[in-house]
């Protein structure tokens, strides 16, 4: 949220904020969750048969994107 600087209000920075945003989506967010599908794999879980700590951070990501870019997700 704080593209230029952080000693800088968002509101002094928000077109920064909001093209940068747009960069965010087009481009990191496919890459990474791309990765992140690719890593877990078709299996139920990350690693083995149980949950783990890699799951729950998956889990974590996820629903962090669904929170701040409903739409996008």
């Amino acid at each position: 949220h704080h593209p230029i600087a952080v000693s800088l209000y968002y509101e002094d920075q928000r077109a920064e904020a909001l093209r940068r945003t747009g960069h965010f989506l087009k481009e990191r967010v496919p890459k990474y969750l791309g990765w992140l599908e690719q890593a877990v794999g078709t299996g139920r879980y990350a690693l083995g048969a149980r949950v783990s700590y890699v799951d729950l951070s998956v889990f974590q990501v996820v629903e962090g994107m669904r929170y701040a870019f409903p739409r996008t997700m």
